[in-house]
């Protein structure tokens, strides 16, 4: 008789000591939760479930408007009663970290599940972020900050492209192409390109020299003879 109470008495013990392991990693996940969804806002979604029963219900929620679930609701996050899907079974045995969902209601959400096991129960921690209006921010930031082409660039664009009009118009003016020129022709190009005032765009000496086929350095002395003229 003495063995039984002995035996009893033991497993009473063991039994407190599961039952207060238990409420001490509830306790510890609950608080987890409750500082994430602080930290990160009202758009974050934090819940424990009891993975030990069906359907594995909520026993804590904070930030519930992200899916507006109640603690006891066995609804998963896509609005579904989590006792008629897959989603069931398979978040029993597996974590899930990071994955995406969208809602009944439109929601685009990032979802994490996490289990934590011990002898006797079973609880998840779950986080879902609704980055719903972070997304559409930053479209709205994406088109603020979208530019055309740079500035320098189009002002050396635009330059180039009067350049171009400016040569055309000397070669004109002087009959040759250039490939049948002499020295006298492209003086003379110079000295109209310079009365056009050509020389002062960007690059304008590297770019006629590619135009007439010869030097810059020739272009410099060109320049130097039209000045003095």
């Amino acid at each position: 008789m003495r063995k039984k109470e002995d035996k009893a008495v033991q497993q009473g013990t063991k039994m407190a000591e599961r039952k207060e392991k238990e409420d001490n990693v509830l306790d510890f996940l609950k608080r987890m939760a409750s500082c994430i969804a602080v930290m990160f806002g009202d758009d974050c979604e934090t819940l424990i479930h009891d993975m030990s029963k069906p359907g594995h219900p909520i026993v804590a929620i904070y930030n519930s408007k992200v899916s507006g679930r109640k603690p006891g609701s066995t609804r998963d996050i896509y609005g579904n009663d989590s006792l008629e899907t897959a989603l069931e079974a398979a978040i029993r045995t597996h974590d899930y970290v990071n994955s995406q969902v969208i809602t009944k209601d439109g929601k685009k959400v990032k979802s994490s599940t996490i289990n934590f096991k011990g002898k006797g129960f079973s609880y998840a921690i779950g986080i879902n972020y609704d980055y719903t209006l972070v997304e559409k921010m930053t479209d709205v930031c994406n088109s603020f900050i979208n530019v055309n082409q740079n500035l320098f660039e189009m002002i050396e664009e635009k330059g180039n492209q009067k350049l171009d009009e400016i040569m055309d118009n000397c070669l004109t003016i002087v009959g040759k192409d250039p490939s049948e020129m002499n020295k006298k022709d492209r003086v003379q190009v110079v000295r109209l390109l310079k009365e056009q005032e050509a020389f002062q765009y960007q690059k304008a000496v590297t770019y006629i020299s590619e135009r007439l086929g010869v030097s810059r350095y020739t272009i410099y002395n060109y320049i130097e003879e039209v000045e003095r003229m």
